[in-house]
């Protein structure tokens, strides 16, 4: 024919979605379809289904030895006679969902799906399809012929049977939309878009192999009811969402699933908002959108979806963000208190959790703007990951969770606002991390990446950084106070780890304990420890210049146990650093030698035969009067078994030496007890020996 006067093509809706579906009564009511599945294929069963009861048995698509059916409101399927090799509980009810089954006999493993998710698996079936007649709507007593039993009550629409076992990508990129009838492997397509007419009783097969079905016991004049199981993006007039002749449907999504495909000559939706159950959108497709989205379902892209809006998951089930695309929004709200899991990466500007656990999974979340939290949480694992970015955005805090992965790269930095762990690596790239009177914790195998430094580091002057240790070995806290980047490293040696962590903590002031008047640094770090044992540790400590009171070549590094200091040795002034090495913690700082009356250079405990020789040697001492030997079995408890008289006041290297006549058999502790003849006292560190 010729196009007169002017007509235009436009993208039609007619083969896009549902337009009919058949009502089943549960009583009697179902489809003869005969035989279109050969003996020994693989299989996919797929269904839009609306089930209205959970009592009794009632089968969707069914052949005496391969069912595909609700249980007692349980979904199930089987093959060989062997009916639930897959099931899925607490089927919903008075709303449309899509189910499937697939059967790959090579492999014996059969999968169930629910609204595109697996949800339940078998790797282990054994048995093959035999070539029998197939039912909609009821089971039967035979493999030919037979009894229809186990009917169904409720609607059922857009029916496939595939010769092969089809991928879960496969089964989501089709679900929301009509097939052609020529797809490779389509045994068998219903429709069940005839118009209800006087004498209608055969369900049309779409494909080419002649599978119509026969309705038995059904009126075509009531059975055959509109269907609204999901609804179509076809865009023929405009990018206007709210414009009713653009939808498959002929009518706006407000509660339906969405599918949102790369028609030729359609238009892609540009704003307005959107609501509906499940959204979505398919691969090579991209919708860039600026309204509002709104889902009680899952989220499932594999396009290009972008939106500077807000999209907000408020189901009562559990919902997800899936596929394989590319995903950004404006505000990502969680709001349901089943939770909502990440299948995929996203990236939005604001995270707001209003309700529920916004689970991580193994993705990474991106955010560039604001957290917000009221009742909502956070929870991740060892595979998950947050990337704060967004450049120049405003400080924001970050709710307690778990994590694989943290990196920061925004100059305003980031709050923590709970525990957080972080099991692999952390990226310090921009930005300043406040621990906030939190506890940071990095797992045993975590690292630190970026470029830590003054405008990037754990800001440690309020909460602990942790680090959790399996055995000997370095590592560096990188830690300041939000402006100085004044890194602790640690390096254990040797010890005993047993549920072993570490904590640094800093003070930018001068430590209560140091009385250096005139050379000092306005900065201590606190150290702890936990599950360490019979360690030696040498310990570094960074001060910024801007730390150094009086005359830096002056200073000393010192090491206060609660009661006393110990004399860690000069600083070096070309790196700025306090060093030393230590068997237990407490605060260092960096002050005026004289207020470190004693510098240690070595502490050793020798077994000879039924003794123990002790050895010691100190770089300098200053109104030293005696060292009390201390013993002890666990660390702990220490009683003093000697003395020894100190030198008083030696500029260079003194020895010292004392024999242990009755030591403890099995670990036995040795420490120091340096007593100046003021009275005053410092600890050395302990050292254990082993008869």
């Amino acid at each position: 024919g010729t196009l007169v006067n002017g007509p235009t093509w436009k993208t039609s809706g007619a083969h896009a979605g549902p337009r009919m579906a058949l009502d089943f009564d549960g009583t009697d009511d179902y489809v003869f379809v005969g035989m279109p599945l050969a003996a020994g294929s693989d299989y996919t069963i797929e269904a839009w289904v609306y089930a209205t009861t959970s009592t009794g048995a009632q089968n969707i698509f069914t052949s005496y030895s391969t069912p595909f059916w609700l249980n007692g409101g349980t979904l199930s399927a089987g093959v060989a006679g062997t009916y639930t090799e897959v099931s899925r509980p607490n089927f919903p009810l008075n709303e449309w969902v899509h189910v499937a089954v697939t059967f790959d006999d090579a492999a014996n493993t059969m999968r169930l799906y629910e609204n595109g998710s697996l949800v339940s698996s078998d790797t282990n079936v054994t048995g093959s399809v035999t070539l029998e007649d197939w039912r909609i709507g009821a089971h039967t007593t035979a493999a030919t012929g037979g009894t229809a039993v186990s009917f169904f009550d409720g609607q059922m629409d857009e029916i496939r049977l595939w010769s092969t076992a089809r991928t879960e990508a496969e089964i989501r990129a089709n679900m929301y939309r009509s097939l052609d009838g020529d797809e490779t492997g389509l045994a068998a397509y219903y429709r069940f878009d005839q118009q209800a007419a006087t004498g209608n009783t055969t369900l049309y097969d779409q494909t080419a192999n002649g599978n119509d079905g026969t309705l038995t016991n059904m009126d075509a004049t009531t059975d055959w009811v509109a269907a609204t199981p999901f609804n179509t993006w076809i865009g023929s007039e405009d990018a206007d969402w709210s414009n009713a002749h653009n939808w498959s449907l002929e009518a706006v999504p407000t509660t339906e699933d969405v599918g949102v495909f790369g028609w030729v000559g359609s238009n892609a939706p540009a704003s307005a908002n959107i609501a509906g159950r499940n959204f979505y959108l398919d691969a090579g497709v991209t919708l860039s959108h600026s309204g509002n989205l709104t889902l009680s379902g899952d989220f499932y892209n594999a396009g290009t979806f972008s939106t500077s809006g807000t999209v907000t998951f408020s189901g009562s089930g559990a919902q997800g963000v899936r596929g394989t695309g590319t995903t950004t929004f404006g505000d990502f709200v969680v709001n349901n208190a089943s939770g909502v899991t990440l299948y995929q990466d996203v990236t939005t500007t604001d995270l707001t959790l209003t309700a529920g656990a916004l689970a991580l999974d193994d993705q990474t979340l991106g955010i560039n703007g604001a957290i917000a939290k009221s009742a909502g949480t956070l929870s991740g694992g060892s595979s998950s990951g947050i990337a704060i970015g967004g450049g120049a955005a405003a400080l924001t805090g970050l709710p307690a969770v778990t994590l694989g992965t943290l990196s920061i790269n925004r100059s305003a930095g980031l709050r923590i606002d709970g525990a957080v762990t972080v099991n692999g690596t952390l990226t310090l790239t921009d930005g300043v991390l406040d621990l906030n009177n939190y506890t940071l914790t990095l797992g045993s195998s975590a690292s630190v990446a970026g470029s830590p430094g003054a405008s990037s580091h754990i800001k440690a002057t309020t909460g602990t950084l942790r680090k959790s240790y399996s055995g000997t070995g370095s590592f560096t806290f990188p830690v300041g106070d939000g402006t100085s980047y004044t890194p602790m490293a640690l390096n254990f040696t040797s010890g005993t780890f047993a549920s072993a962590y570490a904590d640094v903590s800093l003070t930018a002031s001068k430590h209560g304990s140091n009385t250096s008047t005139t050379n000092y640094i306005n900065r201590y770090w606190t150290v702890s420890s936990s599950g360490i044992s019979g360690f030696s540790c040498n310990v570094s400590a960074t001060y910024a210049d801007g730390d150094i009171a009086g005359t830096e070549s002056e200073l000393h590094g010192g090491k206060w146990n609660g009661s006393s200091w110990t004399n860690l040795g000069p600083v070096n002034t070309g790196s700025n650093l306090i060093s030393g090495t230590v068997s237990s913690f407490s605060d260092f700082t960096a002050g005026e030698a004289a207020t470190f009356p004693v510098e240690w250079l070595s502490f050793e405990a020798t077994p000879h035969g039924a003794q123990v020789d002790l050895s010691w040697a100190t770089a300098r001492e200053e109104n030293s009067a005696y060292f009390a030997i201390e013993r002890s079995s666990d660390e702990t408890s220490w009683t003093e078994i000697g003395q020894e008289t100190a030198a008083g006041y030696a500029e260079g290297e003194t020895r010292y030496g004392w024999t242990d006549h009755s030591p403890l058999r099995g670990l036995g502790y040795y420490r120091l007890r340096q007593v100046d003849m003021d009275g005053s006292f410092a600890y050395s560190p302990s050292v254990m020996v082993s008869l």
